[in-house]
């Protein structure tokens, strides 16, 4: 296959796929994209190729592109790539084993080339994680939502990120030590949170990090911008509890390349990005860091301040939240068999109810849900999910609430009223 030049490419697929109307069309150009990145890559990163089976679905208008025939959905050859639409009356279970064997990527109009190509290889790295022993599970870290772990946290990443800025060997070094030593003290102040961060950076923040440093091919520039980026946005969120992990893991594996190129060969689930950082860097941790002096630094100064009003925000935002909970109406749905997409970045958890997300898209055997404001709550153990409501609107099969929220029942199911909540059922059983 014919290979796309890295610098005129970029620029001109970026602002191309926005031209396009055309999901197959645009679809294809994503898969070339992200073809060329995994044969410029050949395995190098991980050992393992990352060209694996993906389908790309249009939510819209039920449109499938994929790199790989699927029998069951009666795909037409187009090029290198099968394109068709997706069976409305496939079994629900034919559907999740297709979708455990296929990479499954929700299209969206609004990203150009570059994020779309990070989301596919993000996700070819979980599909292939199991072959190099990353394989985990996302932990929540609770601890993380204090505002103390919340400073540490953010103190690491801002000497991570200057360290790989920095061109001097011996401040660079400097520079890792205190972001070494940062990230020990703050996992000194609470009990077992080694383990959960180890894990959460590994499953997630690899794959952060293989996304934008593959889909960035690599160009300096290209990838400190979307690294400043991404670490401006997750600083100004209320919550780290569910997404510390994707930028910790994407600094420590932008510095940890700048020594080695094959430090992946390192680690495994379990892994201290930390202890691998200050291997390949010959760094020193420090172990006796004055924390007068660290407090008294004007980073420090600024991210506390910057820190309380968060959590000031935080709180009458989630005794806000609460109280709207309490005092209307309710829509419980299962979660069984439930697949999402929504964006951890946006969760806020509540002590007293679950977590809450403002906007998501469930699909599960009731149904599809599609909520665009005013956010739902997920209980604790993630198996039942509420929702407020304020006034629907019934149409055989699609319940809507104003501007919040629409669902669209499966067959043999339906919206009942108890009391003042609502509740929906299986008809059949």
């Amino acid at each position: 296959m014919k290979k796309i030049s890295i610098l005129i490419s970029l620029t001109f697929l970026s602002v191309s796929i926005k031209a396009q109307s055309n999901f197959v069309d645009s679809a294809i150009i994503i898969f070339n994209n992200v073809r060329t990145i995994c044969e410029q890559d050949n395995g190098k990163l991980w050992g393992h190729t990352l060209w694996k089976p993906v389908k790309i679905f249009n939510p819209e208008t039920h449109q499938v592109v994929s790199n790989v025939d699927i029998s069951s959905f009666n795909l037409k050859k187009k090029g290198n790539y099968f394109v068709g639409i997706e069976p409305q009356n496939i079994n629900k279970d034919s559907l999740k084993i297709i979708n455990k064997k296929i990479t499954f990527i929700r299209y969206a109009y609004s990203k150009d080339i570059t994020e779309l190509s990070e989301v596919i290889l993000h996700d070819s790295y979980h599909s292939v994680q199991r072959e190099f022993n990353l394989a985990g599970i996302c932990y929540q870290a609770i601890h993380l939502t204090n505002t103390s772990a919340r400073i540490f946290l953010r103190l690491e990443w801002n000497y991570l990120w200057n360290a790989y800025n920095e061109k001097t060997k011996e401040k660079k070094k400097n520079l890792i030590d205190t972001a070494i030593f940062l990230r020990n003290y703050r996992r000194s102040l609470y009990s077992g949170s080694d383990t959960i961060e180890n894990r959460f950076e590994i499953l997630e923040g690899m794959a952060e990090f293989t996304g934008i440093y593959l889909a960035t091919l690599k160009s300096d520039s290209l990838i400190k911008q979307k690294i400043e980026v991404f670490k401006k946005t997750v600083e100004k969120l209320q919550d780290y509890s569910r997404n510390y992990g994707y930028l910790t893991g994407l600094l420590y594996g932008s510095v940890l390349s700048q020594f080695s190129k094959l430090w992946t060969k390192d680690i495994n689930k379990d892994s201290d990005l930390g202890l691998l950082l200050a291997k390949y860097s010959n760094s020193k941790p420090i172990v006796n860091l004055d924390l007068i002096r660290v407090q008294a630094n004007i980073n420090y100064k600024y991210i506390e301040k910057e820190e309380k009003n968060i959590e000031e925000i935080k709180k009458k935002e989630k005794t806000d939240i609460a109280a709207r909970f309490k005092n209307s109406s309710k829509l419980t749905l299962s979660l069984k068999n439930a697949n999402y997409s929504y964006n951890p970045s946006t969760f806020l958890y509540i002590d007293s109810l679950g977590t809450y997300c403002p906007y998501f898209t469930i699909s599960a055997d009731w149904g599809r849900l599609v909520v665009t404001q005013n956010g739902g709550i997920f209980s604790k153990d993630w198996k039942t999910l509420f929702i407020s409501v304020s006034s629907i609107t019934i149409n055989d099969k699609v319940i809507i609430d104003s501007e919040n929220w629409k669902l669209i029942l499966s067959e043999k199911w339906s919206i009942q009223k108890e009391s003042e909540n609502y509740i929906i059922k299986n008809m059949v059983n």
